[in-house]
């Protein structure tokens, strides 16, 4: 129950500083665990990227304050954080499909998002199999990444990687694969974070295949030690 009412407790301060600049790091405080982990449980519940959420209530809060207020474009704009009327109008039109300039007008609809919270709903009426297996230590065969994490977006050196990975070393690596799970398998482990580069931090990335054959190749591995 504390994680839910961390959770809400770190929206109550976005939603609270809507019109500032959003100090992230107090927010991952609240929810009391790492920006990076909060980004990403914040994704996975909420269905939607936290920067998109942020955009949406911003735009909702700008489009209310158009509608019945007489501001200016350019003071919503400097309100919630945007340095040009011409940036605020791409976000504004992008939410609502139309531009600052039209949405005073009584039979312009606009779109409004709500402030989330998160509960709890309780299932269990379905039957579930579940199966525990002890799991010896393995490997991981295949290609290691140093990778940068992005809030809403893939870091082009894993569109790189992919793109430039041939059938031929697909097919190598497969070979090595005895073990599940089967075909390619994606790694990411060891976050670090890199608070002098705007907040975003690394990761190892590794696209290969589990296995326990004794190797010698040119790729790279990664032991995975059995748990107890």
């Amino acid at each position: 129950m504390s994680s839910l009412q961390n959770m809400n407790a770190a929206i109550e301060y976005i939603e609270d500083h809507l019109k500032e600049n959003i100090d992230y790091q107090k927010v991952s405080q609240l929810a009391q665990c790492s920006e990076f982990h909060f980004k990403r449980m914040f994704s996975t519940l909420a269905g939607v990227p936290l920067s998109l959420y942020i955009r949406r209530r911003r735009m909702t809060l700008a489009a209310i304050e158009l509608k019945h207020t007489n501001k200016r474009i350019i003071d919503l704009a400097m309100d919630y954080g945007y340095t040009s009327p011409n940036s605020f109008a791409r976000a504004f039109h992008d939410i609502h499909g139309v531009k600052p300039s039209a949405a005073k007008q009584d039979y312009q609809l606009l779109k409004s998002y709500p402030k989330m919270t998160f509960q709890i709903i309780v299932k269990g009426v379905e039957e579930m199999n579940v199966k525990l297996i002890d799991k010896e230590a393995f490997k991981i065969i295949g290609i290691k990444k140093k990778m940068r994490v992005y809030e809403n977006d893939v870091d082009p050196e894993v569109n790189r990687l992919w793109k430039n990975v041939d059938k031929e070393t697909l097919n190598e690596l497969k070979q090595y694969n005895n073990i599940d799970p089967n075909g390619i398998s994606h790694i990411v482990i060891n976050y670090e974070e890199m608070p002098d580069t705007d907040k975003n931090g690394s990761i190892d990335y590794y696209f290969g295949v589990a296995t326990t054959k004794e190797i010698e190749s040119p790729y790279d591995l990664l032991e995975v030690p059995k748990t107890q």
